[in-house]
């Protein structure tokens, strides 16, 4: 028992910030990370990010900070946390380009801020405008398979005042034997090439050449693991966005691949949108906007494209985090907002494996307990002898829904809630 751990979904409310630390008693070595870091209150989560030195220590540095996807309430404390920290790498799911364009164009007024659109189509132009260039190591984007080969079309149709996130005990080395699924240790420091071609997938450049030199661009496919620093914990990725071939928006020929509606090679489709981008200075004036600017966006998408509907996805990039021990309880899952049909649980438990799935102990519920991305009897699909499901939500209307409340209840699940004023927590030693 060698290693400390401290987990927690802060009290946020709507939207999630969550913290973890690994501490090595042996070598005094510290492993910081994050799991999104925003909520719908930005008072509240400014507030609780200029308290984190409390709970970090005086350990200025992320080692490792995931985005699950770029809806304000998931990303809009970014900025606050890179003026206190330094994030040696920050995690993003793989999302082709033109997803990323629908995305911010889609919501109209009530979608993301133009800062966190310019976040998501270009990370490099973000961090340039901010002053932030040398606050970030690498952006490491996890690309996925595509999610279940068919998904349901929806799932089926006051704050829980339970204890806290339960505290677990270390296994014993000397008592508990490795079996055939226990995971190998891996062997060295993790580095990862830069991938060009993965950045050109996903970003624009923006007349940034000088940014985009500056921070590494590298990608692995969410089978790849990553581990902390002294390789004894391990985090596994899930991305179940489709890819728009897949969803029927483009086509090949002769080799090359084209817009559906449009007619137009891909490559000439892009330089299309970023001109667009440029003409409205979302590229440099985030603050001084045209009032239309996600419609003349959204129009342009459409262009090429046809109609936003048709490409209707399930992105947040979930994530499995646990010590690499013999003990099987130790695990946690992030959802992010995905939309846990049965279907996308059967998929992730085949991704991730018997092993890790029979490790969870801690369950984030998705989208802070909304009735749209939970299923009826979701909860069975867990070991409900030990998981803990956590609810990232104020008691509002629709977050947590009656639906899932109750669904959660029928079955005596352990609920924990990281509200605007207690957060969940656990601490445990392996």
């Amino acid at each position: 028992m060698v290693h400390q751990v401290r987990k927690c979904f802060h009290a946020v409310g709507n939207g999630t910030l969550f913290t973890g630390q690994i501490y090595d008693k042996n070598s005094d070595d510290i492993f910081n990370w994050m799991y999104d870091c925003g909520s719908t209150s930005k008072k509240t989560v400014l507030s609780t990010i200029a308290d984190l030195s409390n709970w970090f220590g005086p350990r200025n540095v992320i080692d490792m900070l995931v985005i699950s996807h770029f809806d304000n309430d998931h990303v809009n404390g970014l900025e606050a946390l890179l003026q206190k920290y330094y994030v040696r790498r920050l995690v993003l799911p793989f999302t082709e380009w033109p997803q990323s364009i629908r995305e911010i164009s889609v919501m109209g007024p009530k979608g993301i801020s133009p800062s966190v659109a310019l976040l998501q189509i270009d990370p490099s132009k973000w961090l340039e405008l901010n002053n932030f260039i040398d606050r970030v190591g690498e952006i490491l984007l996890v690309q996925g398979n595509g999610g279940p080969e068919e998904t349901d079309s929806s799932p089926d149709n006051p704050d829980n005042d339970s204890p806290k996130w339960k505290e677990h005990s270390a296994f014993d080395p000397e008592s508990d034997t490795p079996d055939e699924n226990t995971p190998p240790l891996p062997e060295g420091n993790q580095e990862f090439p830069s991938d060009k071609v993965a950045a050109d997938n996903v970003f624009f450049k923006l007349k940034n050449q000088a940014a985009t030199t500056v921070i590494k661009v590298a990608k692995i496919h969410q089978s790849q693991a990553v581990y902390s620093a002294n390789n004894s914990f391990e985090f596994m990725f899930y991305n179940a966005e489709k890819p728009f071939s897949a969803l029927g928006l483009v086509y090949e020929s002769g080799g090359e691949m084209y817009a559906k509606v449009s007619k137009m090679r891909m490559s000439e489709v892009k330089n299309d949108i970023e001109a667009t981008i440029i003409s409205l200075g979302l590229h440099q004036k985030i603050t001084n906007l045209p009032v239309n600017w996600r419609q003349t966006l959204k129009d342009s998408y459409e262009t090429h494209f046809g109609s936003t509907g048709e490409a209707k996805n399930n992105i947040s990039l979930c994530m499995y985090a646990a010590p690499l021990t013999k003990c099987r309880d130790f695990g946690t899952l992030f959802t992010g907002d995905i939309n846990l049909t049965s279907d996308v649980i059967e998929d992730m438990k085949t991704h991730f494996g018997q092993h890790r799935w029979l490790s969870l102990i801690g369950v984030q519920v998705p989208h802070h307990g909304s009735q749209h991305c939970w299923a009826v009897d979701n909860a069975t699909r867990f070991d409900l002898n030990k998981v803990c499901f956590i609810q990232c939500a104020t008691p509002t209307k629709y977050h947590p829904h009656d639906v899932v409340t109750k669904d959660l209840n029928k079955y005596g699940c352990t609920v924990c809630s990281a509200s605007r004023t207690s957060p969940a927590h656990a601490y445990y030693c392996y």
